[in-house]
């Protein structure tokens, strides 16, 4: 391919793609002429402004949400399931005493002793399992009601939406900035922001939602790839003094015929002109051929004989196998 067949290819593709940046990382900024940045904030921190896009979505079809919700219960009101009983929420009582720590089971003493005030958890935190009192093991676990459970929806609810905030930015001369690596895709973001806004009563003039370049980046150069030089044969020509041929010309055939046996076809004398042509062969035998004639030649310049010899097309006619 020619270089113009490149160039215009390269030209064609920036037509193609005018108006998109592919590559160039950039930050979606939030900015408004007559609304400060702390209110903005107050708006994205408000989850009643996200609707359809509220934090992790609470839902029961969350998965990730119920599961949260399963292992909060597992703890506070002990496992269920089909085959769940007495004995089943004691063997997991003691596995969660046995595993747990000091602390913990100062915290856990303290809740049961909560619901059983007749009982005195001074020291439990010392004690093995076994050696807790039997109330205190047999009300290991709360009783689940309908307001307790209640309860805990609603504080794992609060604590989940807020640990999975959808959008994450930071504030940076006069505006917001959702870095890429932290946030959806733009198009995510924009909707979004548009529906906090909305919700919170801000007119889409109000407010400047884009794409920026992202201070310090540099996008990389774009390289133009380049159409390798032809490679032509390597070629050593050997022009011979008429003056010092005569009368040597059995010595000089005598040199002739084993080179013309080696090198074959590459191997050309214009006797009429006095030059020998071999073709494809190695540098390191120019050198040594050369000397083999010698006597017979014509002075040449060096610039000259450093012209006959491309050593890039060499390289490329011996890595094909061209050059024996």
């Amino acid at each position: 391919m020619k270089l113009t067949d490149i160039l215009r290819q390269i030209n064609e593709e920036e037509e193609d793609n005018k108006g998109q940046d592919f590559n160039i990382p950039k930050n979606m900024t939030l900015s408004s002429p007559s609304i400060p940045v702390s209110k903005l904030e107050d708006y994205l921190n408000d989850s009643s402004n996200y609707g359809m896009y509220s934090r992790n979505i609470q839902n029961a079809g969350s998965a990730a949400l119920q599961s949260k919700i399963e292992q909060e219960k597992a703890k506070i009101f002990g496992p269920t399931g089909k085959f769940r009983g007495p004995n089943m929420k004691l063997a997991a009582a003691k596995q969660g005493w046995d595993e747990n720590d000091l602390e913990w089971k100062k915290s856990k003493a303290k809740e049961i002793s909560s619901r059983l005030p007749e009982l005195d958890p001074k020291g439990w935190e010392e004690l093995k399992f076994d050696e807790l009192p039997r109330q205190a093991k047999d009300s290991f676990y709360d009783v689940s009601t309908g307001p307790k459970l209640d309860a805990l929806l609603k504080r794992v609810k609060s604590e989940f939406s807020t640990q999975e905030n959808p959008l994450n930015w930071e504030e940076e001369d006069g505006r917001l900035v959702f870095p890429p690596d932290t946030n959806p895709k733009f198009d995510v973001i924009k909707k979004t922001v548009d529906t906090v806004m909305k919700n919170a009563g801000i007119p889409e003039e109000e407010y400047k939602l884009k794409p920026e370049d992202i201070k310090g980046f540099t996008p990389p150069k774009q390289e133009i790839p380049t159409t390798p030089k032809p490679a032509g044969p390597s070629v050593l020509t050997l022009t011979l003094d008429p003056d010092k041929i005569k009368g040597k010309k059995n010595e000089l055939n005598a040199i002739i015929k084993p080179f013309k046996n080696t090198y074959d076809k590459n191997f050309n004398y214009d006797q009429e002109n006095g030059v020998i042509k071999i073709t494809n062969i190695k540098p390191e035998r120019r050198a040594d051929v050369r000397s083999q004639f010698a006597k017979f030649l014509k002075q040449q310049s060096p610039v000259k004989e450093s012209l006959d010899f491309d050593f890039e097309r060499y390289q490329m006619l011996r890595r094909a196998g061209i050059i024996k």
